[in-house]
């Protein structure tokens, strides 16, 4: 027993990075494909989850070796590819960070009720994640993350069971049409494998909380890869049981999401609200607020995390800078939530859009990371099997969508 409560102690990373990336990619997109097309995307999902398996594991292994993060081996293959990947994710990054904190301040109205605006709402989420980020962050993170997604986890499981012997099973089909790789449907699938489970440039900032957790705690390579093992793959059941779901309960219905933020989430609580009763919306609802919210603050802590390593290390080393530039990066995201505030559905498509084009860029750099003959860190034939696949399957989807985009 005791040794299992010092397991649970060391955990941390691979539940952070679960969290953060139940909050778009499950809780929106898994749920749309649900209510939108039924169990058929079923495939798709454990497809992303399966293919991108092996650039989400090079970040545990890294750390774990050399004690650094992903960018120490970015920088080592080369400095050009360290330039276009940090060009990537600054052009990503507010985008992404407006899409999470959108989603946040729309659970904030539909949870409380306060009649304001969603880009206010959104406004005071971001307003306490840049406090909590220049007071100090990852330990509040840390201990955060841990009950709010396993509670999360259990309301799931529970909401699965109740709903099994009230669905439809008669008329499944598990075998995606041909018309869902066609437009527009397919433009759906691409915003929702771009974020399942995650962007593909969350390994850079799970290996940093990785690292982050070996400063404050010794943790075991075991231990290491058994938290990272955890929430991937947890993860991965969540965005089933959020399809299943939007499936039960909106699908069968014939029932559609809006497009305003604050009723958008309010459609998300009474999925819930319509399977446990109304004794569980307090604290369902209270769980995935929070869950929202550490997504936000997961989001942001990695993109000030890098940019904040990359000023120090090439710029400045001068801490002034730190607050500057989290503020900066903050009103920028703001300007876009400004833009998209009356489209929480559009907005979510944009950024997982953005994130699915970038994955051949993150998916063919770790897979130099995993396999490189100097710094191989796995001799697994099955992962690097797996990790081609990811690299041609992601870029043959990129290609296919510029053409539709283009012709």
């Amino acid at each position: 027993m005791a040794r299992l409560v010092f397991s649970f102690k060391q955990m941390g990373p691979g539940l952070i990075l679960a969290g953060a990336a139940v909050g778009v990619s499950h809780l929106v997109q898994s749920t749309r494909a649900g209510a939108s097309y039924g169990l058929e995307l079923l495939p798709m999902i454990l497809l992303a989850n399966i293919l991108k398996f092996p650039s989400f594991y090079a970040a545990p292994l890294y750390v774990d070796r050399y004690k650094n993060d992903l960018i120490h081996a970015y920088e080592h293959i080369s400095k050009w590819l360290l330039a276009l990947v940090v060009v990537t994710l600054v052009s990503t990054m507010f985008i992404v960070i407006a899409a999470v904190c959108l989603m946040s301040g729309g659970l904030l109205g539909a949870i409380t009720g306060l009649p304001l605006p969603a880009s206010l709402l959104s406004a005071m989420v971001m307003a306490l994640v840049v406090y909590i980020l220049i007071k100090g962050h990852y330990q509040l993170l840390d201990q955060i993350m841990k009950p709010v997604y396993i509670t999360l986890s259990i309301s799931l499981l529970l909401c699965a069971a109740l709903l099994v012997a009230k669905s439809d099973f008669s008329h499944i089909n598990f075998v995606p049409r041909m018309e869902i790789f066609r437009e527009p449907a397919i433009y759906f699938v691409i915003a929702l494998m771009g974020w399942m489970p995650a962007p593909l440039d969350m390994p850079i900032y799970s290996s940093m909380w990785t690292l982050e957790k070996h400063k404050s705690t010794k943790i075991s390579s075991q231990n290491t890869r058994f938290d990272f093992h955890a929430g991937y793959w947890s993860c991965t059941i969540l965005a089933i049981l959020f399809l299943f779901l939007g499936y039960s309960l909106m699908y069968q219905k014939g029932i559609s999401f809006a497009a305003s933020p604050i009723q958008f989430s309010q459609q998300i609580l009474g999925l819930f609200r319509q399977t446990l009763g109304d004794w569980a919306y307090p604290l369902v609802g209270t769980c995935i607020l929070l869950v929202m919210f550490s997504t936000s603050l997961a989001v942001m802590d990695g993109y000030q995390r890098l940019s904040l390593r990359l000023i120090h290390k090439y710029f400045s080393k001068s801490k002034k800078l730190d607050t500057p530039i989290i503020l900066s990066i903050s009103l920028l995201a703001y300007v876009i939530i400004l833009l998209f505030s009356d489209s929480m559905k559009v907005m979510a498509d944009f950024a997982t859009t953005i994130c699915f084009l970038t994955t051949p860029l993150f998916a063919l750099t770790n897979h130099q990371i995993l396999f490189h003959k100097k710094r191989r860190l796995s001799t697994s034939l099955t992962l690097k099997i797996i990790s081609n696949a990811n690299i041609l399957f992601f870029s043959c989807m990129s290609l296919y969508f510029f053409y539709l985009k283009l012709r």
